[in-house]
């Protein structure tokens, strides 16, 4: 039931979006292409795969202490991401929506959310307000992926593609509350979280 309401929802919001951006546009470029409607809604894709392999080889076929990268010996689908985004300007609005599904996905979902060995997470969704406050007052809303460490669930944005193992068991993958942000340079910055 949980699925069905988040995934209207979604489509509700991505209808009105994209109504809304085509609706301000000019009579004279009324023709949409795909690209017009992919900048309207901020669509992108990320798609992340790979084999992994134990020396050890393992009977159970499972790396012990491990996450993203448990199936030893394997070729796994591990991420495949829908996004949809748009960064909030001075006084506007702002949003983040992130779908994810395969392996990865089981093992990021927030208490309540699906169940946990589910290979479909919300794994952001929010929106954001940039208050004309200096350089901008930034409020976020909603479910966000973590600011603490240095390691992401993508795993592009790694060192190492396998992450440690204090990424898996001490931190966590994302929150849901309220963060503001304020940034006085691009070296200094000051954030609260609730």
């Amino acid at each position: 039931m949980k699925k069905k309401v988040l995934r209207v929802i979604l489509l509700c919001f991505m209808m009105f979006v994209m109504v809304g951006k085509l609706g301000a546009r000019d009579a004279k470029t009324a023709e949409t292409t795909a690209d017009d409607i992919k900048k309207a809604i901020g669509l992108s894709v990320y798609f992340q795969t790979g084999f992994t392999f134990n020396l050890r080889n393992p009977f159970s076929q499972t790396n012990e202490l491990r996450a993203f990268d448990q199936k030893s010996n394997s070729f796994t689908l591990d991420l495949v991401q829908i996004q949809f985004a748009k960064e909030a300007e001075k006084g506007g609005l702002g949003f983040k929506f992130t779908l994810s599904a395969g392996e990865t996905a089981k093992f990021i979902h927030s208490t309540g959310l699906g169940l946990t060995n589910e290979p479909f997470d919300l794994t952001q969704g929010y929106l954001e307000y940039l208050a004309p406050v200096g350089n901008g007052l930034k409020f976020t809303l909603g479910k966000f992926a973590t600011f603490i460490g240095g390691e992401v669930i993508e795993a592009k944005d790694n060192a190492m593609y396998s992450r440690s193992i204090l990424f898996f068991y001490a931190i966590p993958f994302t929150h849901t509350g309220l963060k503001m942000d304020y940034s006085f340079s691009d070296a200094i910055s000051l954030g609260l979280y609730v």
